[in-house]
């Protein structure tokens, strides 16, 4: 079925698969094979296996599960005159498959989440996708990832993958939409989501990193939504930088900025409240210092003011997160925020919001017209 190393002529899937090295490529190869209802048995073996079986394996063919070590286990496969080939690509052939078999490619969508954080970013898109009669196909990171996200999946398809080599290899996408710039088959319309908001001019970040991060996103996408004018600006000027004269703007689409008068009314259907109310939004960098943050979490609580912790999505199972969500579980006034989605109701009811480089301490203040103060 087409499946085949130019080193291995007329070898194809009816040999037995043989997962070698079975790390954690292996692992993702093993987790595709499953997912697509691949009919035929695989094995999963490992040096120790290989060095004294090797006789055995000779019927079979096996699937290199290592980018990084590919070629030094293609000179031990050839060493046992062992067949092999690339199981990364092999993966990606049968997963192509079996979309395509589901739906034609014109229909089908990739979704790439990157982060827990990637599902606020991502906004209702996925909602207009479906309503336009498109399939949609996820990619996690992790097990943890897709739980995360289960809101924003649905029961649609869904792997979780730890190594992303295979998207080169995937052609059975019209779009791919994604936010970390994964490299995908010429085939496939990328489509990058921005973070909220800029923080290209803050004091706390890397601007090398942050630059880097930039260009790679621009090399890596046919095209980039962008939520602010900031951001627009930076990436026009960073592209001028880097090519001299050359135009990104044919790349750049300017969605999901909502009107602020909007952003108000919405607000205005919750019942206000005069009770003080303040939101802890801290990013990873605050985390550096929790003696401050309990510090600043007592000084409020005595002060009868009630607390919403409301830690960034990456950092809701971090060991400083459960230890403040387990010290102040028995105070009325403290409610520790673990929701995906920061609710509306939430957004009503706040007061003021104490934040570092999170781009809650911008967009907070910017939609409700309420005051942020940035915690240094």
């Amino acid at each position: 079925d087409g499946i085949r190393d130019s080193s291995v002529t007329g070898v194809q899937t009816c040999a037995l698969p043989i997962l070698y090295p079975n790390g954690k490529v292996g692992q993702d190869i093993k987790r595709i094979l499953e997912k697509t209802g691949f009919d035929k048995e695989f094995i999963e073996v490992n040096d120790e296996f290989v060095k004294n079986n090797h006789k055995e394996m000779q019927d079979g063919i096996v699937l290199i599960s290592s980018q990084k070590y590919y070629f030094d286990i293609a000179k031990k496969c050839t060493k046992f005159d062992l067949k092999y080939t690339n199981g990364i690509k092999f993966a990606a052939d049968i997963l192509n498959k079996f979309i395509l078999a589901i739906s034609p490619m014109n229909k089908n969508i990739g979704v790439i989440l990157a982060g827990p954080a990637g599902n606020k970013h991502r906004g209702n898109v996925l909602a207009y996708l479906r309503r336009g009669g498109y399939k949609l196909f996820f990619f996690a990171s992790s097990e943890q990832q897709i739980n995360d996200s289960k809101d924003q999946i649905q029961n649609e398809w869904v792997v979780w993958l730890y190594e992303r080599e295979i998207f080169k290899y995937l052609n059975s996408f019209s779009i791919a939409i994604q936010e970390n710039a994964e490299i995908f088959s010429p085939d496939v319309t990328t489509i990058f989501i921005e973070h909220t908001i800029s923080l290209y001019d803050n004091k706390f970040i890397n601007l090398k990193l942050y630059k880097l991060q930039s260009f790679r996103y621009i090399m890596n996408s046919d095209f980039i939504v962008i939520s602010s004018k900031q951001d627009y600006d930076y990436i026009q000027n960073l592209s001028k930088e880097i090519f001299g004269s050359e135009d990104m703007s044919h790349k750049l689409l300017k969605f999901g900025n909502p009107s602020l008068e909007q952003s108000i009314l919405s607000y205005g259907d919750f019942k206000k409240t005069e009770k003080k109310v303040v939101l802890l939004s801290f990013n990873i960098i605050t985390y550096e210092n929790p003696n401050s943050i309990i510090k600043l979490i007592d000084a409020l609580l005595q002060k009868d003011i009630e607390v919403y912790f409301r830690p960034h999505p990456v950092l809701k199972e971090h060991s400083i997160s459960i230890y403040i969500k387990n010290k102040y579980e028995n105070d009325r006034n403290f409610i520790f925020d673990s929701t995906v989605k920061f609710s509306n109701e939430l957004k009503s009811k706040v007061t003021t919001i104490i934040s570092d480089v999170s781009s809650m301490a911008h967009t907070f203040p910017l939609t409700t017209l309420k005051p942020a103060i940035i915690y240094r």
